[in-house]
């Protein structure tokens, strides 16, 4: 970005807030973490989105084929998910 312009930033404090508990107090340090933060994000997901998109899908038309788990089981099959290693 060129030093000369201008650009509007809107933080919202639930972004802002964990970075100030961390003893990270001023607006400038703040705002750029947080901008850090969000373009770590956007690269993360633009990388991804693919496969985000590719799962999603499944996801779709397993609930359209009738292949989705009913609602009275999903805690359960949730927390088999969780409590297996990645």
């Amino acid at each position: 970005m060129r030093p000369d312009k201008l650009i509007n930033i809107r933080l919202h404090w639930r972004h802002c807030w964990p970075r100030k508990r961390r003893g990270q107090e001023t607006i400038i340090t703040n705002a750029q973490g947080t901008l850090e933060t969000q373009e770590e994000q956007d690269r993360w997901l633009s990388e991804n989105r693919e496969a985000i998109n590719a799962k999603i899908r499944r996801g779709i038309e397993q609930l359209v084929s009738g292949q989705g788990i009913a609602e009275d089981h999903l805690d359960a099959h949730m927390a088999d998910l969780k409590a297996k290693p990645e």
